[in-house]
């Protein structure tokens, strides 16, 4: 289930910009998509990993996945 709704959450970022400012807006997504790098399940952490591209590939949106991932691996 959680690789549908990561691969669903792909979809949405990928189609606009707006919809990545909608999840930036959400913070608490981005903490929950760093630890999924972390899961068993492959699958899981290839979706989490594309969402968090996509988001990253935004200037205003890369420091906060950086600052995430960072404090994610302390």
């Amino acid at each position: 289930m959680k690789r549908q709704a990561l691969a669903s959450l792909h979809e949405v970022v990928n189609q606009d910009e707006k919809f990545v400012v909608v999840v930036m807006e959400v913070v608490e997504v981005i903490h929950p998509l760093v630890s999924f790098l972390d899961s068993q399940e492959m699958e899981v952490r290839e979706e989490a990993a594309r969402v968090l591209s996509v988001v990253a590939g935004f200037d205003s949106c890369r420091g906060v996945v950086i600052a995430w991932s960072a404090a994610a691996y302390r």
